[in-house]
Protein backbone atom coordinates (compact mmCIF):
# COMPACT_ATOMS: atom_id res chain seq x y z
CA UNK A 1 0.00 0.00 0.00
CA UNK A 2 3.05 2.72 0.49
CA UNK A 3 4.49 1.95 -2.85
CA UNK A 4 1.30 2.79 -4.44
CA UNK A 5 0.61 5.92 -1.95
CA UNK A 6 4.12 7.44 -3.02
CA UNK A 7 3.29 7.04 -6.92
CA UNK A 8 0.09 8.95 -6.82
CA UNK A 9 -0.05 12.56 -5.43
CA UNK A 10 -3.37 13.09 -3.43
CA UNK A 11 -4.57 16.07 -1.95
CA UNK A 12 -3.78 17.36 1.66
CA UNK A 13 -6.65 15.91 3.30
CA UNK A 14 -6.30 12.29 2.00
CA UNK A 15 -2.48 12.44 3.19
CA UNK A 16 -3.19 13.26 6.54
CA UNK A 17 -6.25 10.77 6.82
CA UNK A 18 -3.27 8.35 5.63
CA UNK A 19 -0.84 9.39 7.87
CA UNK A 20 -3.29 8.95 10.75
CA UNK A 21 -3.86 5.57 9.24
CA UNK A 22 -0.39 4.68 9.89
CA UNK A 23 -0.40 5.03 13.18
CA UNK A 24 -3.56 3.38 14.18
CA UNK A 25 -3.58 0.44 11.68
CA UNK A 26 -2.34 -2.23 14.02
CA UNK A 27 -5.76 -0.83 16.93
CA UNK A 28 -8.29 -0.56 14.16
CA UNK A 29 -9.63 -3.11 11.38
CA UNK A 30 -10.99 -1.45 7.98
CA UNK A 31 -14.26 -3.06 6.75
CA UNK A 32 -15.89 -2.90 3.93
CA UNK A 33 -19.44 -2.21 4.35
CA UNK A 34 -22.59 -2.63 2.08
CA UNK A 35 -24.48 0.53 2.08
CA UNK A 36 -27.29 -0.34 -0.37
CA UNK A 37 -27.70 -3.53 -0.60
CA UNK A 38 -31.08 -4.53 -0.15
CA UNK A 39 -32.93 -0.92 -0.11
CA UNK A 40 -34.56 -0.04 -3.34
CA UNK A 41 -34.51 3.14 -2.79
CA UNK A 42 -30.24 3.19 -2.17
CA UNK A 43 -30.18 0.38 -5.15
CA UNK A 44 -31.64 2.52 -7.94
CA UNK A 45 -29.19 5.33 -7.05
CA UNK A 46 -26.09 2.87 -7.24
CA UNK A 47 -27.66 1.56 -10.23
CA UNK A 48 -28.18 4.75 -11.90
CA UNK A 49 -24.51 6.27 -11.02
CA UNK A 50 -23.16 3.21 -13.08
CA UNK A 51 -25.76 4.05 -15.70
CA UNK A 52 -23.87 7.83 -15.24
CA UNK A 53 -20.39 6.51 -15.13
CA UNK A 54 -21.05 4.30 -18.52
CA UNK A 55 -22.40 7.26 -20.13
CA UNK A 56 -19.35 9.24 -19.11
CA UNK A 57 -22.09 11.50 -17.87
CA UNK A 58 -20.34 14.60 -15.54
CA UNK A 59 -23.47 17.20 -15.28
CA UNK A 60 -26.11 16.50 -12.69
CA UNK A 61 -29.04 16.01 -15.58
CA UNK A 62 -32.38 14.33 -15.38
CA UNK A 63 -32.81 10.84 -16.70
CA UNK A 64 -34.36 10.41 -20.03
CA UNK A 65 -34.23 6.87 -20.81
CA UNK A 66 -37.06 4.49 -21.28
CA UNK A 67 -35.75 2.11 -18.90
CA UNK A 68 -38.32 0.69 -16.05
CA UNK A 69 -37.08 0.98 -12.37
CA UNK A 70 -37.56 -2.81 -12.58
CA UNK A 71 -35.36 -3.26 -15.51
CA UNK A 72 -32.77 -0.71 -13.98
CA UNK A 73 -32.46 -2.87 -11.33
CA UNK A 74 -31.50 -5.58 -12.53
CA UNK A 75 -28.32 -3.70 -14.07
CA UNK A 76 -25.43 -4.92 -12.49
CA UNK A 77 -24.49 -3.40 -9.11
CA UNK A 78 -21.34 -1.15 -8.18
Amino acid sequence: MEEIWRRNQKPRLIQEMYALYLTLKTDIELLHVNGHVGIEGNELADRMSILAVDQAESAFVEYQGDKDITEILAMRAG
